[in-house]
């Protein structure tokens, strides 16, 4: 006697492929997948160019992930392409990292003064589902295509220059 399969149980896909080929959220997955590849498009994050000879390329793959509620349940399923540069060498390919993130305490502060000034000053929440946040870099940085998501051409190693110049061949 087979045992029933909770859904909220399922493995979250580790590659495009298991993604798009879930039996039952395949969909989801793929509308998903586009969804995050839309706004990189559509704000020109990157040129098509050929495959340099002298830098660094980095690879990247897309994350899947399943948020759940307070009861386990899966709620909603998110996608993100991620830009794998741990394979980058300090001071050759990069000089500075960092990632804009806000502080708690910034947080607090701004409560703080909402509950204080009372009703003129109301806090509102908002989810921001694409933000662009560095301007032009200074640095070439070169990624290969995402899996499944290639442009047709006619040379198959194509790159893209991810939010930064291209150069081409």
């Amino acid at each position: 006697m087979a045992g029933n399969i909770d859904p909220n149980d399922e493995e979250e896909p580790t590659t495009l492929q298991e993604a798009i080929n879930h039996p039952t959220r395949g969909k989801q997955w793929e509308k998903l997948v586009r969804d995050e590849l839309n706004p990189l498009i559509k704000n020109e994050s990157w040129d098509y160019v050929g495959r340099p000879r002298n830098r660094q390329v980095v690879n990247c793959k897309f994350i899947f992930k399943h948020k759940k509620n307070e009861i386990a349940q899966i709620v909603r399923l998110k996608a993100r392409l991620v830009a794998r540069g741990f394979s980058q060498i300090y001071g050759v390919d990069y000089l500075d990292t960092y990632a804009p993130v806000v502080k708690l305490a910034s947080i607090r502060i701004l409560l703080a003064i909402a509950a204080i000034y009372g009703p003129p000053v109301e806090v509102h929440q908002m989810d921001v589902v694409t933000a662009f946040l560095a301007g032009e870099l200074d640095e070439e940085i070169y990624m290969e295509q995402s899996e499944g998501f290639r442009v047709s051409t006619e040379e198959e190693n194509l790159l893209f220059a991810y939010f930064g110049k291209a150069c081409t061949d």
